[in-house]
C-alpha cells in the first residue's frame, strides 16, 4: 500500500530502501524522471468550515454586470418574448438551438462526422421527450430557464465551443424539463 501511495505521490515519502521518484517497481528509473521531484499537483487551500466554494462573480463580457444562473430564472426575464407553452414547443426550439450549434460546429472538417453523430443522438433524446411529454403544458420558471440556455448558446460563435455546446444545451433542456439527461 505505501508502495501505491508513494508512487501516486501521495501519503508515505520513499525509505532508504526504496526507489524513488520516476522509479519502476524494479528499481530501474523511467526515461525523462530524472528532473522531477515529487508531484505536480497544485497544493489544496484550506477553506473555512463549512464554506462552499463560490462561482466566479466576474461578469460575462457580453452582458456587463449579468450572471446566469439556470436555478433561479425570473419570468420578468421574458417579458414580450415568446415563450414555449408545452414541452413540445421547448424541444422543437432546443432542436432548432441544437441544429444551429452542430452547423457551426461541422466548421471543424475533423470533428464533422462527430458533430452529426453527437447532434443526432441528442435529436433523437429530444424527439423522444416531445413524443411522449408534448402536449403537457410548461411552468413558467421551466420556459424561461430553456429559453435562457437557448439565449445562452445564441451567443457561440466559436466551433469547437459549439461542438462542446452540442451536448450541453440539450442536457440543460431535459434537466429543466425534469428528464433524465
Amino acid at each position: 500500500m505505501a508502495e501505491i501511495e508513494t508512487m501516486l505521490g501521495i501519503g508515505a515519502t520513499p525509505g532508504p530502501g526504496d526507489a524513488g521518484a520516476g522509479a519502476t517497481a524494479a528499481g530501474r528509473r523511467m526515461p525523462g524522471a530524472e528532473g522531477r521531484q515529487g508531484s505536480r499537483r497544485r497544493p489544496v487551500l484550506p477553506r473555512r468550515r463549512g464554506s462552499l466554494p463560490r462561482p466566479p462573480t466576474t461578469a460575462a463580457p457580453h452582458r456587463p454586470g449579468h450572471r446566469a444562473t439556470l436555478r433561479h430564472v425570473s419570468e420578468e426575464r421574458l417579458v414580450g418574448a415568446a415563450r414555449p407553452a408545452t414541452v413540445a414547443a421547448a424541444v422543437a426550439r432546443a432542436v432548432d438551438g441544437l441544429e444551429a450549434l452542430a452547423e457551426l460546429g461541422e466548421q471543424d472538417e475533423d470533428a464533422w462526422q462527430y458533430v452529426v453523430d453527437l447532434a443526432a443522438a441528442w435529436r433523437a433524446r429530444l424527439e423522444a421527450v416531445a413524443e411522449a411529454r408534448g402536449p403537457e403544458p410548461l411552468e413558467p420558471a421551466v420556459a424561461a430557464a430553456v429559453e435562457t440556455a437557448l439565449e445562452e448558446a445564441r451567443l457561440i460563435r466559436d466551433p469547437y465551443r459549439a461542438i462542446d455546446w452540442c451536448s450541453t444545451l440539450p442536457q440543460v433542456v431535459l434537466t429543466a424539463l425534469g428528464e433524465r439527461p
